[in-house]
């Protein structure tokens, strides 16, 4: 048996029937909605970045930022942008970052390069320059870490002299460490050396001018021997101006005072 209702009273079912229940929202679907919007924006920024880096005709010189560390107030700006202005003037993909870094380096005052792209349109460079640990033969320098450089550019300054016959890179390697564990060896005394010879003899020409004369081998042994009788000569103001030769067997010689350097 079928009961058909009329109108007013179906309407009056269906309203009881659902009377108390809450609409649930689909935020679900909001979610994923709201993810794939997100991505497509994405993507379209990405291709009109890439077409608009991709058609530049040239990179501004004055969008390329510089950070130049530089101990000696020398301006190698313009210097090291001669050297890579024809990278700059290419189409911002088509410039080899490899080889601008490489055409920097052969600054002589250039010890490393840092080189990055920065959207839209910058390219940074971050320059460091060598630290001067010696003078060589009033020409040339040696870094602290070893490495000889002989720049155009010279600085004023009271760094130590290094005088050797040889002026190459493993030469200089070899000057610095034995500076450094002479230098490491007089500590005690706290005298600075101003010379090393190697030509070939080793002398060291130290503060007040002190002149000790090391030979051509035991260089080291004979450094130390003048340390331990460091105390007694001071006291005994036979130091200043004097040359000390420790050449010999069973001692040394100590001369008459020199002239000042």
């Amino acid at each position: 048996m079928v009961l058909i209702l009329p109108r007013s009273q179906k309407k009056y079912f269906m309203a009881n029937k659902f009377k108390g229940q809450k609409r649930v929202f689909n935020w679900q679907w909001l979610k994923k909605t709201s993810q794939l919007l997100i991505i497509a924006c994405v993507l379209v920024f990405s291709v009109y970045v890439f077409y608009y880096l991709k058609n530049m005709t040239s990179i501004q010189l004055d969008k390329t930022i510089w950070h130049i560390e530089n101990d000696y107030s020398l301006n190698l700006k313009d210097e090291l942008l001669s050297r890579i202005k024809n990278q700059l003037t290419k189409k911002y993909f088509d410039i080899d970052l490899q080889k601008v870094r490489s055409q920097l380096l052969t600054h002589p005052w250039v010890a490393a390069v840092k080189i990055k792209r920065q959207l839209l349109d910058d390219i940074y460079l971050d320059i460091t320059t060598h630290k001067i640990a010696l003078r060589l033969n009033n020409n040339a320098y040696i870094s602290k870490k070893g490495v000889l450089f002989i720049p155009r550019k010279k600085v004023t300054n009271s760094y130590p002299l290094a005088l050797s016959s040889l002026t190459t890179q493993q030469n200089s390697k070899e000057i610095f460490a034995a500076f450094l564990q002479y230098r490491q060896i007089l500590k005690p005394t706290q005298l600075r050396i101003k010379v090393i010879k190697q030509t070939p003899v080793t002398q060291l020409i130290l503060q007040n001018n002190i002149t000790l004369n090391l030979g051509y081998q035991q260089q080291i042994k004979r450094l130390q021997k003048f340390v331990t009788l460091y105390a007694n000569l001071k006291k005994q103001k036979k130091l200043n101006f004097h040359t000390l030769d420790f050449r010999y067997k069973n001692g040394f010689v100590l001369s008459q005072p020199i002239k000042r350097l």
